[in-house]
């Protein structure tokens, strides 16, 4: 995934003023519930993305753009279920302001669309509705965890907040953490900045070593499913991609997913330490670049159970030691 170019997927918007140029042909413009409805019938919500949308909303927020953030929604959450109406409200100027709650197999959203005055989509913001809790909030873990990773990461997702992390609203991963390597610049794949064709090798965590985050027993991994082509390129069939799962006692357990297919080094029933390596940072599963999710949950099945904070030994952030780190999206991490 690529959170550093981006607003935070699942909290994302583009608004647009009346049109300035005359307006392309739309046809076909929907309701805003069965809008929201299209739109996450994938892939052909795409199509009704870029017929929907105005010029405005498709400079800012371009299809394949939109095919990458809908695709994460599901990732987390699962197919849509059932959507309905919440609240709608007149706009200045025109048009109107409509949150329409979604229902997924594994949370809710609440889709807020800016319609200008055609009807047209003109923006959109993706979140967790309104005061909805974590299913762990006031969880301390039994267990203080280091990185799964070797030098300095740059947090992609992570953070109890919509603002900070993709995952929240995804019972089974809501205080999950999406680590990557990135430049000074903080680009996470120079080669693409450059204007060559994006590819795994050209993402810095691409290889990267992953390790045991704290001592415990391997639970189940999956290898053998082949990485994505290149960034961008997501599978829509094995989620998690290559995984291993960690019992590390008092019911806590890690998910260390999109691994390098076969690079994994450990099996179920193996013991491990706290360092160890185990596999290697890979683009499997639905993962749109190079990155490493890694997530604590309360039960040994990947879909089983719910999300749990991660409870850090003391780390380097940004550049100094915190004792007692939380870190979010964006800050640089390292062992000290």
């Amino acid at each position: 995934m690529r959170p550093l170019r981006a607003l935070p997927v699942l909290l994302f918007a583009a608004c647009a003023t009346a049109p300035k140029a005359p307006p392309t042909p739309y046809r076909d413009l929907l309701d805003p519930v069965d809008l929201v409805r299209a739109l996450n019938d994938f892939p052909d919500g795409i199509d009704v993305y870029g017929r929907q949308a105005t010029v405005e909303m498709l400079a800012a927020v371009p299809t394949a753009r939109f095919a990458q953030l809908i695709g994460r929604v599901h990732h987390q959450l699962g197919k849509l279920k059932s959507a309905k109406l919440l609240h709608r409200e007149p706009l200045d100027g025109g048009g109107e302001q409509i949150l329409v709650e979604a229902t997924f197999g594994s949370g809710k959203l609440g889709f807020t669309l800016s319609l200008d005055p055609q009807g047209r989509l003109a923006g959109l913001l993706i979140k967790p509705l309104a005061g909805t809790p974590g299913p762990a909030d006031e969880y301390h873990a039994r267990v203080a965890y280091g990185l799964p990773v070797l030098g300095e990461w740059t947090v992609g997702n992570g953070g109890r907040d919509a603002a900070h992390n993709i995952h929240v609203g995804n019972r089974q991963q809501w205080y999950a953490y999406d680590l990557l390597r990135t430049d000074p610049t903080g680009h996470s794949c120079p080669e693409d900045v450059k204007g060559t064709a994006p590819s795994n090798a050209g993402c810095l965590a691409f290889g990267q070593d992953v390790v045991a985050p704290a001592d415990g027993t391997v639970t189940f991994t999956a290898d053998g499913i082949p990485d994505n082509v290149a960034p961008g390129e997501m599978d829509e069939y094995f989620v998690p991609g290559n995984t291993i799962g960690i019992d590390h006692g008092e019911g806590e357990f890690s998910f260390l997913c999109h691994l390098e297919a076969g690079t994994l080094k450990v099996h179920a029933g193996d013991h491990v330490k706290r360092g160890q390596p185990l596999a290697k940072v890979g683009n499997s599963g639905h993962s749109s670049e190079p990155h490493l999710h890694w997530h604590l949950g309360s039960n040994a099945r990947f879909g089983e159970g719910h999300g749990l904070p991660i409870r850090f030994a003391p780390l380097q952030v940004n550049g100094k030691r915190v004792e007692a780190p939380e870190p979010v999206q964006l800050d640089r991490v390292s062992e000290p």
